[in-house]
């Protein structure tokens, strides 16, 4: 009995150092949030944000809404918000962004989730421009993300419209659409 359990014992073992360390699904890059190392991991056709927690554990969450990459959002990859936020983007079909936000907190992996100007709850959004801006628009300390579309009832390729998302209560809230 004992050395069943101890073969079983070096069986788990075995599981969990080829997985800490399979080349198969490799990461992409990485980036310091809080003194945190978090990874971007590519694995066939999806991608996952990767926390390590010790060494036999880690956080791992499935990305949405990308294609061919993702990235670590190259000026605004941690946002001025209560929590540890990332950011995420990539280019979606021809002239498309998507942009995902993760909340590090308490050791766990989260989307931060956006309430459209429909009301319902998304884990992404998208520009068409391709065009997103971080900055506290309201100037009340959290940044706040503006999303440039292309205005389809004018002329696309002169006219947007600008859509502002301020942080509220752990999620982004549309707050208002305006045309530049």
């Amino acid at each position: 009995m004992k050395k069943a359990i101890f073969i079983f014992s070096l069986v788990i073992i075995a599981i969990i150092l080829f997985e800490n360390f399979s080349t198969e699904n490799k990461y992409i890059e990485s980036i310091k949030v809080g003194g945190t190392e978090i990874f971007l991991k590519k694995d066939g056709s999806d991608f996952y944000l990767v926390k390590n927690k010790s060494f036999f554990n880690k956080a791992q969450l499935k990305l949405s809404g990308f294609e061919n990459e993702v990235l670590f959002c190259p000026d605004f990859s941690t946002l001025k918000l209560n929590d540890d936020v990332v950011c995420l983007t990539g280019f979606v079909g021809a002239h498309s962004q998507n942009l995902q936000l993760v909340s590090i907190k308490d050791g766990d992996l989260g989307t931060v989730s956006f309430l459209t100007n429909g009301g319902n709850e998304a884990e992404n959004i998208m520009s068409d421009l391709p065009k997103m801006r971080v900055i506290d628009y309201n100037e009340d300390g959290k940044d706040d993300i503006m999303v440039y579309n292309r205005n389809y009832d004018k002329d696309p390729l002169a006219n947007s419209i600008v859509g502002t998302f301020e942080y509220e209560e752990g999620k982004y809230k549309f707050v208002e659409e305006r045309e530049i």
